[in-house]
């Protein structure tokens, strides 16, 4: 029968470097007995306590965030070990919460958020309470100051929340939610240019972890979202990841309408973008791009009419973006002609889908400047009104 340890002395208890981890070590050691849910309540307040202690009497308004915050880590990942996978979703969303806590703290003071290196997920996963953290606190400076602890919270944070991520199945519906709230976390950053690529690396594993649970819709739609902020390199990486999305959804009852797939993501990136039609074509080159290198997609990109009109819109585009045309300028021109006329000759290709329609609609629009189509009873009032 394992020895059980009382919640009220493991937190009463936790008061110094060397007492918390002596904690941890003891929550860690309930959780190997199999006393999962003990250990979780546990942390939890312990995690509480520790937040709004003061380091030392000297310097009560420094708080003992991150002896708590690193707790938090190693608990964690005990409990992914055993296989206490929603509670690893908890806490991990209990130190989430904390960071956004903590950001308002820092945002207040008007201070420039020092560049500190960021910590790889080897470093974050050991970091320890008695190491650089403690000696900035004891000394002041910089760990004085809460916009550096936000800082080296956030840059540390999500690495380790990512290294956290990675120990959960990768089909698991914990998995997905912990990325979904990292995701949101770095985007959160990314706003005020803190964030850099990371919001890219976070979509992407979010996207794997909804195709290892065969959610190939969400994987696109999170494909989709990340193309709209994507440029450089980076968009040769995310449309072979695309693809193989693409690929791996078509193959599921639907082989006759692969092209279809491809089509859909194209023109849905161009008739969708948030930062105008010309601003998302590197995208949809990437993508066309990617799809020739693909064993499933580039058949139909030599017998598809659909696709060969998808490439036709990408070249027109491309034309006139070369020459400095500007979304809402002159009425078509003639790559808007020739647009209009592509667009009647393949209406029976558009057709398969009536979203397409619409689509195409947007990209004549916002990337040849064309005025939008009337129906039927926008023309009627028209010539009404005269």
């Amino acid at each position: 029968m394992p020895r059980r340890t009382g919640k009220r002395s493991l937190v009463a208890g936790a008061d110094g470097d060397s007492n918390t981890c002596s904690s941890t070590a003891r929550l860690q050691r309930m959780i190997q007995d199999g006393e999962t849910y003990e250990a979780l309540q546990t942390a939890r307040a312990l995690f509480a306590r520790l937040d709004g202690a003061p380091v030392s009497a000297a310097n009560p308004g420094r708080k003992k965030g991150a002896e708590a915050r690193v707790m938090v880590l190693h608990v964690a990942r005990t409990l992914a070990e055993v296989g206490e996978y929603q509670s690893v979703l908890d806490l991990a969303r209990l130190y989430m919460a904390n960071n956004a806590s903590l950001r308002k703290q820092a945002m207040p003071t008007g201070h420039t958020v020092p560049q500190v290196e960021e910590m790889s997920a080897e470093e974050a996963g050991t970091w320890s309470p008695s190491g650089d953290t403690k000696e900035a606190v004891e000394e002041g400076g910089e760990g004085d100051d809460p916009a550096w602890e936000a800082h080296r919270f956030h840059t540390g944070g999500r690495t380790a929340m990512l290294s956290l991520a990675r120990l959960l199945p990768p089909a698991s519906k914990e998995r997905v939610a912990l990325l979904k709230g990292l995701t949101r976390w770095a985007a959160e950053e990314e706003e005020a240019e803190e964030g850099g690529k990371e919001v890219l690396e976070l979509g992407l594993e979010l996207a794997k972890a909804y195709s290892a649970r065969g959610e190939w819709a969400r994987a696109a739609q999170q494909h989709g979202e990340l193309a709209r902020q994507c440029t450089g390199p980076d968009a040769d990486t995310l449309a072979a990841s695309y693809v193989q999305v693409l690929e791996a959804w078509s193959a599921e009852g639907y082989a006759g309408e692969k092209d279809l797939f491809l089509a859909r993501a194209v023109l849905h990136g161009l008739g969708t973008s948030s930062y105008a039609v010309l601003g998302a074509l590197p995208f949809a080159r990437a993508l066309m791009t990617a799809a020739q290198a693909s064993s499933a997609f580039a058949p139909c990109l030599e017998t598809s009419p659909l696709l060969h009109y998808v490439g036709l819109v990408v070249a027109l585009l491309g034309a006139r973006a070369g020459e400095g045309g500007r979304e809402g300028g002159r009425e078509g021109g003639k790559e808007g002609e020739v647009f209009q006329l592509l667009s009647s000759r393949y209406q029976p290709a558009l057709r398969r889908d009536p979203a397409l329609e619409k689509l195409v609609g947007r990209i004549g629009e916002g990337g040849f400047g064309l005025s939008p189509a009337s129906n039927p009873m926008q023309a009627f009032l028209s010539s009404m009104l005269g």
